[in-house]
């Protein structure tokens, strides 16, 4: 499905965008934080720990001709879900989660609804709504995320999508509640990421 985002009301940030180059296909890619990102640090020859700033510094996108242009969306519950085992239960990469959160609420968050009442305030960039990352051009593909290896394989072919097939840095399989009054803050908060999810399912 694709999503045309050249006619934006508001005013679009256009976040970090990357130029891939896979399958003969010149992609632009909008580089969206826990939407799958460290597999296609490593589709550029990046460990998937590597730093945005220095994956982007031979790969960022010109806003040139391109062959398609593509972003990778989930959930926000999810998202922030995978959010919160990563850096909150699992401490991967977490310093600077861990410090925001300090900063923001006196101390870590010891559950899920308290990570929610941190992540809404937009102190981070894991926090940020997906449709914020995007700029006012045509995405010739909106890309459900639990769908990205079958979408890339279309677009670049197996040999060349097959970095796609299983799951980096994924998050654990920990079960954790997500109580209505969560479920409500992020659908406020995150209201025009799921604006974004209506027009492409």
């Amino acid at each position: 499905m694709s999503f045309d985002n050249r006619w934006a009301l508001r005013k679009v940030r256009g976040r970090v965008h990357l130029t891939l180059n896979l399958g003969g296909k010149k992609i632009a890619y909008a580089y969206i934080r826990k939407n799958a990102c460290s597999a296609f640090k490593q589709a550029l020859g990046f460990h998937p720990s590597e730093q945005i700033d220095t994956v982007a510094q031979g790969h960022r996108y010109d806003g040139g001709a391109c062959d398609a242009a593509i972003f990778v969306w989930r959930d926000p519950v999810d998202r922030l879900l995978s959010l919160y085992k990563s850096k909150i239960i699992e401490r991967r990469g977490a310093v600077g989660m861990i410090q925001a959160c300090e900063r923001i609420l006196g101390h870590i968050p010891s559950d899920f609804d308290e990570f929610v009442d941190f992540a809404i305030q937009m102190p981070d960039p894991h926090c940020w709504t997906q449709y914020s990352h995007l700029r006012r051009i045509n995405y010739t593909h909106a890309i459900p995320m639990d769908s990205l290896h079958d979408v890339m394989v279309s677009l670049v072919g197996e040999d060349d999508a097959a970095i796609f097939k299983s799951p980096v840095n994924a998050s654990s399989e920990i079960q954790v509640e997500v109580s209505d009054a969560s479920r409500q803050k992020i659908a406020s908060c995150y209201a025009e990421d799921y604006r974004m999810i209506r027009r492409v399912t």
